[in-house]
């Protein structure tokens, strides 16, 4: 893939963009790669990915109360739009926590917070 930019941009013109549905071995090689050849690369990850993740930890939390699972989905979504994905994500494996859910009962909110 990065030949293939690359013989289309060989002066490096042009800004490279990769955009990921989230698996991080695919956002690691991706960085290992563009470190390799000393490329600036914005990496972009599928929002949609993150919202069903973040969805299905609502249900698992707010198990019969859709206005809660919607004013929560929503907030954390907005702030990880802010840029602070690392801190929901704390956020919401601390809530599992907080509640004492069991390990099957969490396993949609660990899922999200990794």
């Amino acid at each position: 893939m990065f030949d293939e930019v690359e013989h289309r941009d060989p002066k490096g013109k042009k800004r490279w963009v990769a955009l990921v549905d989230g698996n991080r071995t695919q956002i690691d090689s991706l960085h290992k790669l563009a470190d390799e050849r000393k490329l600036d690369l914005i990496i972009i990850v599928d929002f949609i990915h993150v919202a069903q993740y973040v969805w299905k930890a609502s249900l698992a939390l707010f198990r019969d109360n859709q206005t809660k699972q919607d004013r929560w989905v929503r907030a954390h979504l907005l702030e990880t739009l802010r840029g602070k994905a690392s801190l929901v994500a704390a956020g919401i494996r601390r809530s599992a926590t907080l509640r004492a859910m069991a390990a099957a009962e969490r396993q949609p909110v660990d899922h999200c917070a990794d």
